[in-house]
C-alpha cells in the first residue's frame, strides 16, 4: 500500500509541474489565426489588458513553422497605446526576456518589426511577409515599454505572482486585440 501511494504522488507531480519550467516560465497563451477564426480581431482575437502589460511585454505562442509561408499579424488597437510589435523565435525571444542583444532569425521576419508611438497609432494595423522559416517555435511578441533596443540592457522581470494575475485583470478596460495570420505556400 505504501508503494502505491509514493507512485501515486510522483505521478500527481509529474502532471502538476509543466514540461517548460516550474510555474510554466515558458508558457504563453495561442495566438489565433485569423483565418482559423473567421474574423477581425476584435471579435476573435486575443485579448490583451494594458493595465497588466504596461512597461512590460506581451507574447502568444504560434507554434512550430518549417517551411515556405505566407505570416502576418493584426492589432486593433483604439487606445493609441505606444508599441512595438515583432515575430520571433525561441532564441531571440528568451534573449528579448533575459536583456540580451536579440534579432530576427529571418530578415523577413524582421520586416514585420513595427514600432508605433501615440502619434502614428490609430484602430487597426496590419503587416504581413512571405518567408521561408528553419524549423522553430515562433511567438508574437508585444513590446509595451519593457525594452528600448535591440542591445543589451538592463531589464526588470516581473515576479511569478506579478506574471499569473492575468486572469484577474483580464476583462479590465483599456484593452487591445490581436491575431496572427498564417499560411503555408503550396509547392515548397
Amino acid at each position: 500500500m505504501n508503494i502505491l501511494k509514493t507512485v501515486s504522488i510522483i505521478a500527481i507531480i509529474i502532471l502538476i509541474i509543466p514540461v517548460n519550467g516550474m510555474f510554466g516560465n515558458y508558457r504563453y497563451e495561442v495566438c489565433t489565426d485569423s483565418d482559423v477564426q473567421g474574423g477581425p480581431s476584435y471579435s476573435t482575437g486575443l485579448v490583451i489588458p494594458l493595465e497588466k502589460y504596461e512597461d512590460y511585454f506581451f507574447i502568444c505562442e504560434i507554434g512550430f513553422i518549417e517551411g515556405k509561408i505566407w505570416i502576418g499579424w493584426e492589432v486593433v488597437n483604439a487606445q493609441g497605446i505606444e508599441m512595438s510589435i515583432s515575430i520571433m523565435n525561441m532564441e531571440n525571444l528568451r534573449n528579448f526576456i533575459d536583456g540580451d542583444t536579440y534579432g530576427y532569425s529571418n530578415a523577413n521576419l524582421a520586416s514585420l518589426h513595427k514600432t508605433y508611438n501615440s502619434n502614428d497609432l490609430n484602430e487597426y494595423r496590419v503587416a504581413g511577409t512571405d518567408a521561408t522559416l528553419i524549423g522553430d517555435v515562433y511567438f508574437l511578441v508585444i513590446n509595451f515599454g519593457y525594452r528600448d533596443s535591440f542591445e543589451s540592457e538592463e531589464v526588470e522581470q516581473r515576479g511569478l505572482m506579478e506574471r499569473y494575475d492575468y486572469w484577474i485583470s483580464r476583462n479590465s478596460e483599456p484593452r487591445i486585440y490581436c491575431n496572427i495570420d498564417i499560411d503555408y505556400i503550396e509547392g515548397w
